[in-house]
């Protein structure tokens, strides 16, 4: 997501959970010139008051994906399909169902 504002959270990740693989936090390759060969159906939710991943993240992938529907949550976090399921769930249920 070069170009976005989008903080690194990969320290405060790492030292909270140092028994993690370290291939999920060092990995930096970009796979984003690789998205519009993705076909299949893509469900994006994301919340409006997101600090790790902004609204920004979910349009550039939206944009990329051929066949992606993105959904904004009023108010949801990063968490949001935990604090907001009430709002999630019907959205995944929907998608589903095709």
């Amino acid at each position: 997501m070069q170009g976005l504002p989008v903080p690194d959270w990969r320290g405060a990740l790492a030292a909270a959970n140092p028994s993690w693989p370290r291939w999920f936090l060092d990995n930096r390759e970009d796979l984003g010139t690789a998205l519009h060969k993705l076909r299949m159906p893509v469900l994006l939710i994301w919340g409006d008051a997101d600090p790790i991943s902004p609204i920004a993240v979910g349009e550039r992938l939206a944009a990329r994906l051929p066949n992606a529907r993105l959904h904004i949550i009023p108010g949801g976090q990063h968490d949001l399909a935990r604090r907001q399921p009430e709002q999630v769930a019907p959205l995944i249920s929907a998608f589903l169902a095709g």
